[in-house]
């Protein structure tokens, strides 16, 4: 299947919007006592960050996704600009096919229509992504807009970026906002 290009700000079918929704909250349900953004909020937290969504889907179903935006990061360097790459999955009826791939390999090739030479994300699955030509980092990372929470915040198992090539600075990183 092909992959679609769906940028919030240029407007984003609602069906469309609503199927994403649906899927990332199935796979990622809410904590308990925790209540997900409704739609309208996430439509609307995607057209803020103007996020890109990779999408492969049928009719207004989504099937798999990937989103990636723009984020400053600060480091020991100096700024770097980083594709924020977020919300991969795929429906799980519909795994096995190569669509999670597909959707971040056009996320990746999406970097320099961003400004970025460099995708930055977190994950629990380091495998899928090394097959891609990403690689684990170990930097300390940071939310400098929150001083009162030195955690990490990223909640996932592992770090990453992509290229693996890419020359990453050593030392802190912060996020400049909440882990993706």
């Amino acid at each position: 299947m092909i992959v679609q290009i769906i940028r919030p700000q240029d407007g984003l079918p609602r069906a469309t919007g609503a199927s994403l929704h649906a899927l990332a909250n199935a796979i990622w349900p809410p904590e308990p006592g925790k209540s997900v953004p409704t739609l309208d909020e996430a439509l609307a937290a995607w057209k803020q960050q103007e996020s890109v969504h990779f999408v492969i889907g049928d009719d207004d179903t989504v099937l798999a996704h990937a989103l990636i935006f723009r984020r400053e990061v600060s480091t020991l360097q100096g700024a770097l600009m980083v594709g924020a790459l977020a919300t991969v999955c795929v429906h799980p009826g519909h795994r096995g096919q190569g669509w999670g791939a597909d959707v971040v390999r056009a996320a990746f090739d999406y970097l320099p229509r961003l400004g970025a030479e460099v995708s930055l994300f977190q994950t629990g699955v380091p495998r899928f992504y090394e097959k891609l030509g990403a690689r684990l980092v170990t930097n300390r990372f940071v939310n400098g807009k929150n001083p009162d929470d030195l955690n990490n915040p990223f909640w996932d198992t592992c770090e990453m970026i992509y290229p693996a090539a890419f020359d990453w600075p050593d030392g802190q990183i912060d996020l400049n906002g909440p882990g993706y």
